[in-house]
């Protein structure tokens, strides 16, 4: 997608310890082609709507279209679209259809208007600048559509178009509506009904009636989330406690509906059975024919899903029912049967996802909800896993253990070993610390995880593990919550422990809780504290605790401006430690210069969109990718000064850019992942699934294109079967430097190139900076010249 990039600059000030940084804006970057893609399940269908053959359905994944008269499996039946494809935003509340066949769709992220897509295929999207009357923050909840006009509700009111063109824009404060935030609209015979979060506005030529429980007691609720005529002419009106009718201008109550009491009804809809009208009602306590709750298992079996997920019900021209369900998606109903048929497809299972990484072979792997106290109803546990065939697999109850596990973190070692994090087994035999060794490359079964625990030398017994992070040697870094770190070595055998009173703050002083790790050359682990700021650990040799050295970096002190709440710590080659905090912004120490950098939205000039920040990573060309929870993600420059635009929904359509969800849990750069051999950027966010992105980035030095590629030899290494005990490095130009990662990024070491022409070929002993031996694993290599990338591959060691 094409897209315009906009830079800021700091401005920067020798302070003492602490730069403070002022942004400037500076003229535009350019134009770069990024590529975008996102993976969001559809199963959590809000609306839906009916066009011939077609279902449309709007979902928290985007916008969906079934073929219902179509053959073939259910996945060869629906076309999907995101973002990338037009769409403002994938978050999609209501969907309605207008007479000549646009469709309309309404957005529950703020700021980003109304998505309409043609019958020829072309998205257009309608905001504040076109009349929609969306106020900054605000959101669109509802549309309907009847013939050539078209209502859309949104938190700031309502507005008519009518060809796409704004008629009418009614206001609380301006028009007299009982309430803004519109939930539900009708009309019929020159009068529109509005149901808000505040009771009912009637809309004609003489004005507007307002209806509301505290005048009208015969009202069950002022939330009104639905309004429809029914057959019998009454208007029907679904609220968070049952239904009422509009009889004679009044509102009434039918005792026959009265099972409906205390239920929060969503939506109303009418089936004609044998000439007979019978309701249908979407509740919070599942769908209902009449007064009947339809079971809530489909004729094959399997489940409707969460009964209080029912969001709408449909009957469509053929008398076709569907069920809109926030769990399962999809179904239809076959009366003849008294059974649902699941119209469901593969796919995430949730959208609330928690840490994403990719393995050696191409799989990704993802953390389900990491606080599943936060998450909505519905969201799942466990794992996904999309294999190298692009198909996605949940991996759950029943597969990854006995227990309802609550997957945390995910992490892949240099031999390709997964390793994921757990918080909710409360079962000390089972342990929180799981392992899927490298050589399970399909599907797992709950036999092939390992589990780490008190009996096999873990400290931690059934503690919730926040992370896991790997260092240069292959040894696993685990955040245990209120037990502090534990380190299990490169071969998974020696333990050892940094815990609260010893290495790390007491517990009563300010509160331990490790949240993340980072490694810098010098061998020290810096362990980011929720509430204590900085551990630094120098742990010498694993195996002799005596050895352990330990400091404190204690925030708000003289010298360090860091706030006390972390979040995210990580490490650059250059040995920076950045630090992402709760609210208070991203914060960058240089250890070699003993200086502190301070990144706030003000200093940024808004290119730092939020001060919640929850992931940082850096990419090849040593781009800094930051995640807010609420502002999207910004990238940072080399030069520490230089901000790019940040990526927001609700700069989509503008940008070209295809982001899901403004909060965003974590990064993880697959070097080197793309088929053209660009880092891909592994997005997990908190509502819209996962996102991949291939940046278009700008070099900093041409290079000439014709030249001699690098080789390394020989590759893969495999130690047994050869008599030199290093890698080559033919055709390395002269002046330049080797620089040695492992998958996710961590340095190992640097080695210097030819300084002259015919020089020998420089060599890899498959050593650290320390000296000490790498374990077998695939190893990226970075070449630089001149300050420029010159060429980045891969190294197989087989020891």
């Amino acid at each position: 997608m094409s897209g315009t990039k906009r830079k800021a600059k700091a401005v920067m000030g020798n302070f003492r310890t602490l730069l403070l940084l002022a942004a400037l804006l500076t003229p535009t970057a350019g134009y770069a082609e990024d590529v975008w893609e996102a993976f969001l399940t559809q199963r959590d269908a809000n609306a839906l709507a009916r066009d011939g053959r077609f279902v449309w359905m709007a979902t928290s994944g985007g916008a969906l279209r079934w073929d219902a008269d179509g053959i073939g499996s259910d996945e060869s039946r629906y076309s999907l679209f995101l973002p990338q494809d037009g769409l403002a935003s994938a978050l999609v509340t209501d969907v309605a259809i207008d007479q000549a066949g646009n469709k309309w769709f309404t957005h529950g992220d703020p700021d980003v208007g109304v998505s309409i897509l043609s019958p020829e295929g072309n998205w257009k999207v309608l905001g504040s600048f076109d009349g929609l009357g969306l106020n900054p923050g605000k959101k669109s909840n509802v549309v309907y559509a009847s013939g050539d006009s078209v209502w859309i509700g949104t938190e700031s009111g309502a507005t008519l178009f009518i060809n796409q063109r704004r008629d009418v824009l009614l206001t609380q404060d301006d028009d007299g509506l009982i309430s803004d935030n519109v939930l539900s609209i009708v009309s019929r015979d020159g009068e529109t009904w509005l149901g808000t979060d505040r009771g009912i506005s009637r809309v004609n030529r003489f004005g507007i009636r307002n209806y509301q429980s505290s005048v009208d007691s015969l009202l069950r609720n002022n939330r009104i989330n639905a309004l429809v005529f029914g057959p019998d002419d009454r208007l029907w009106i679904g609220t968070d406690d049952g239904i009422n009718f509009v009889e004679d201008d009044e509102v009434t109550l039918d005792f026959s509906y009265r099972f409906l009491n205390n239920l929060v009804v969503r939506s109303i809809a009418f089936e004609d059975s044998s000439g007979t009208f019978v309701p249908w009602f979407a509740t919070n306590d599942g769908p209902y024919r009449r007064d009947v709750r339809l079971a809530t298992q489909s004729g094959s079996g399997d489940p409707i899903g969460t009964p209080e997920l029912s969001n709408e019900v449909m009957v469509d021209s053929s008398g076709d029912i569907w069920l809109a369900n926030g769990d399962r998606w999809l179904f239809d109903y076959v009366p003849s049967q008294s059974a649902w048929r699941n119209r469901c497809v593969p796919g995430l299972v949730t959208n609330f996802i928690a840490d994403v990484v990719v393995d050696a072979s191409g799989v990704v792997w993802t953390a389900n909800a990491e606080n599943v106290d936060q998450a909505p109803s519905g969201a799942a546990r466990g794992l996904h896993m999309r294999q190298t065939d692009g198909t996605w697999t949940n991996i759950t109850v029943g597969r990854l253990s006995n227990e309802s596990e609550t997957i945390t973190c995910v992490a892949v070692d240099s031999a390709g070993n997964r390793w994921f994090g757990s918080r909710r087994s409360a079962n000390v035999t089972i342990g929180n610390l799981i392992k899927l060794p490298a050589d399970v490359n399909t599907v797992p079964v709950a036999a092939e995880f390992e589990y780490f625990n008190i009996e096999n030398g873990a400290f931690f017994d059934a503690s919730p593990v926040f992370n896991i992070e790997i260092d240069a040697q292959s040894n696993k870094w685990i955040a245990v919550t209120r037990q502090g770190v534990a380190t299990l070595g490169s071969q998974d055998v020696l333990w050892s422990s940094f815990t609260p009173g010893d290495c790390l703050l007491p517990v009563d002083e300010f509160g331990d809780r490790p949240i993340d790790m980072a490694f810098t050359s010098d061998g020290r682990v810096w362990v980011a504290l929720e509430e204590g700021g900085v551990t630094v650990i120098d742990p010498g040799d694993l195996a002799n605790p005596a050895d352990d050295v330990c400091e404190q970096i204690i925030p708000e002190t003289e010298g360090v401006p860091l706030p006390r709440n972390q979040r995210v710590i990580r490490a650059d080659r250059f040995d920076r430690v950045w630090i992402g905090t709760t609210e208070g912004g991203l914060f960058m120490y240089d250890t070699r210069a003993d200086l502190w950098y301070a990144y706030t939205v003000a200093n940024s000039n808004g290119f730092l969109p939020d001060n919640r920040i929850r992931a940082i990573a850096f990419d090849s060309a040593d781009r800094i990718w930051v995640g807010t929870f609420g502002g999207g993600l910004a990238t940072l420059l080399p030069d520490l000064e230089t901000w790019l635009e940040p990526y927001r929904v609700e700069d989509n359509v503008r940008r070209g850019s295809g982001l899901t969800d403004n909060e965003i849990q974590s990064i993880h750069i697959n070097r080197l992942g793309s088929p053209e051999g660009k880092d891909e950027i592994w997005i997990a966010t908190w509502g819209g699934g996962v996102n991949k992105l291939i940046f278009d980035g700008e070099q900093t030095v041409s290079i000439p294109t014709e030249r001699e590629t690098v080789s390394p030899y020989p590759n893969p290494f495999r130690s047994a079967e050869l008599s030199v005990s290093s890698i080559g490095f033919r055709n390395a130009p002269v002046g330049c430097t080797i620089e040695i990662y492992t998958l996710d990024g961590q340095p190992v070491t640097t080695i210097d190139g030819p300084q002259t022409e015919g020089s020998p070929d420089p060599r890899w002993e498959f050593e650290n900076d320390f000296n000490v031996r790498v374990v077998s694993g695939i190893y990226l290599f970075l070449i630089r010249l001149d300050g420029a990338i010159y060429q980045e591959g891969k190294i197989a060691y087989i020891d």
